[in-house]
């Protein structure tokens, strides 16, 4: 999977560059992972198509809930990139670069996202894909990872709106009101230990990782603060 900072970082160079941003989704992208040759997997019949007792079936394709679908997935899909001549990132697994058509793309699962200069020469990398994936062309980006994702005049604006309102309403919290820094000024962590019933510490790692994931994408002013509270993920207290 793409990592946030590759994601952020493309956006901006678009920004800067003018270039165009892309994005095709696979249709069951699971379903196209070829297992290889070298692993063997069987599993029981599928009801409804059993051919007498005492059989297995051995998978040649990967299937949604088998362990190592996600790696079966990638290792095939990024065989075709190779085919179609792009290579990987040295730094990150989810993104690679065709030199000669100067096309970047972004995995991360069954999104795709085609960063480059010429449109045509994208949409010409999307046919060949679709030529052995099942893929829904989505145009321009306008949703990616969560995000919602505007171009007005030449600049890219990247926001979480929708995810934050309902991370607001999971913690009924929706009608808070708004502070100017993300952390009291000169916050004192007390021992106060949560009693039973009152919270589940399972809950405030929950929403820790939540905030995490805004502070990857669209909030990195909330980066201390939240990487603070995590220290305590183990043993949270009343005043977090």
């Amino acid at each position: 999977m793409v990592a946030g900072s590759t994601v952020r970082t493309l956006f901006a160079i678009a920004a800067v560059k003018g270039w165009h941003v892309k994005q095709i989704d696979f249709i069951t992208a699971f379903l196209n992972g070829i297992l290889p040759e070298t692993e063997t997997v069987y599993t029981i019949q599928p009801k409804g198509y059993e051919q007498g007792s005492g059989l297995v079936c051995r998978l040649n394709q990967g299937l949604y809930g088998l362990k190592q679908a996600a790696k079966i997935w990638y290792d095939t899909l990024t065989g075709l990139l190779r085919d179609i001549g792009f290579a990987p990132s040295q730094w990150d697994a989810g993104l690679w670069f065709n030199k000669e058509k100067q096309v970047y793309i972004t995995l991360y699962v069954d999104d795709c996202k085609l960063i480059g200069p010429d449109e045509a020469a994208i949409d010409k990398i999307a046919r060949q894909i679709a030529q052995r994936f099942r893929i829904k062309e989505l145009g321009h980006a306008h949703h990616y990872l969560g995000m919602k994702v505007r171009n007005i005049s030449g600049k890219i604006h990247l926001s979480q709106g929708a995810y934050i309102r309902q991370l607001l309403e999971d913690w009924d919290i929706a009608n808070c009101n708004a502070v100017a820094t993300p952390m009291t000024p000169g916050l004192v962590i007390n021992d106060q230990l949560i009693g039973d019933g009152e919270f589940n510490p399972e809950d405030y790692i929950s929403l820790i990782s939540s905030l995490q994931f805004l502070t990857t994408y669209t909030w990195p002013d909330i980066v201390f603060i939240t990487g603070f509270l995590t220290k305590y993920n183990k043993v949270p207290t009343l005043q977090y």
